[in-house]
């Protein structure tokens, strides 16, 4: 309906940074700039926010009057938020779920130099997907549960390990294999979740903060988060498989034993023991949990036992 909205501002140097920040990074850009104004938008035949210098102090609207931009994932708002406070204005929100003003709102908002109160915001999808994450240490059996659960569900797996394979040839050390795994295997989830495309993850993730990237991005594109932890409580059969891996695997079981894995802390968790229960029950106690406790997506609806 708006063309576009203008503030007066008392120090334009100041202010075009200011929001050469929080707006570069939702993807918008200065798309005019003189020694009077400034304009961003999404290119250069689209300015949709302006500032002028103003030659008196610049006066801020009374409580009630913000302006709200458009975000195109949560990472956004988080960054919006962070430069923001970088450069020179002041938190009024921190970024996170908005139920007041309703159940798919996610925002975040921000003072700025001259007072002027500026949100950015995100409408959430509706959950539709499943984000499947099923993580654990090389041999507690993650990958045969993972697999197992595709071919029930009909969900495609993407494999950390499959891509660290694949740039195996390319000279990469280890760390930098890993983390190109994660990058494409991530990257790839969300593009699929988007597309209405419920996956299963099947990678280590170790560390406690990987947890709140993936509730982010279940979040971000409206998706049911599912954690499984796999272990192998017997020392004995975790370390044959270990040794079967030979060559494709060359980590230990001493290394790999080594290893810390981080508690999830989250409700929708489950923990399957791959040394006391076989793949085919772990595979429906996972179903059983999801549809029963938790709620499966509806159209998933009646799941085919493996």
């Amino acid at each position: 309906m708006l063309s576009h909205i203008s503030f007066s501002v008392s120090d334009l140097q100041k202010s075009s940074f200011f929001y050469d920040a929080v707006l570069g990074a939702i993807g918008y850009k200065r798309v005019y700039s003189s020694k009077s104004a400034a304009g961003w938008g999404p290119d250069e035949d689209s300015e949709k926010f302006v500032i002028k210098k103003r030659v008196e102090k610049a006066l801020a609207p009374s409580k009630g009057f913000h302006v709200a931009f458009h975000a195109r994932q949560i990472d956004d708002v988080h960054a919006f938020h962070a430069q923001g406070i970088r450069h020179g204005g002041s938190d009024n929100g921190k970024p996170g779920p908005r139920p007041e003003y309703g159940p798919r709102y996610y925002a975040a908002f921000l003072i700025d130099p001259d007072g002027y109160e500026i949100e950015v915001k995100l409408k959430l999808s509706s959950a539709k997907k499943a984000l499947i994450l099923v993580r654990g240490l090389g041999g507690t059996g993650k990958t045969t549960l993972s697999s197992s659960l595709s071919r029930t569900l009909q969900f495609p797996v993407l494999n950390r390990d499959d891509v660290k394979e694949s740039v195996r040839d390319l000279n990469f050390d280890l760390k930098m294999q890993s983390e190109i795994g994660y990058q494409t295997i991530n990257t790839l989830s969300r593009v699929q979740l988007k597309n209405g495309i419920s996956v299963i993850l099947d990678a280590n993730a170790r560390f406690h903060s990987m947890q709140s990237f993936y509730e982010n991005l279940a979040l971000e594109t409206g998706s049911s988060l599912y954690v499984i932890t796999c272990i192998c409580s017997d020392e004995t059969e975790w370390k044959r498989r270990i040794d079967e891996r030979g060559k494709t695997h060359p980590v230990t079981f001493e290394e790999t034993k080594s290893m810390l894995i981080d508690p999830f802390e989250l409700a929708n968790h489950i923990c399957i023991d791959s040394a006391t229960t076989s793949t085919e029950q772990a595979t429906r106690n996972v179903l059983e949990w999801m549809r029963f406790s938790l709620g499966l997506p509806h159209h998933i609806g009646s799941l085919r036992r493996p």
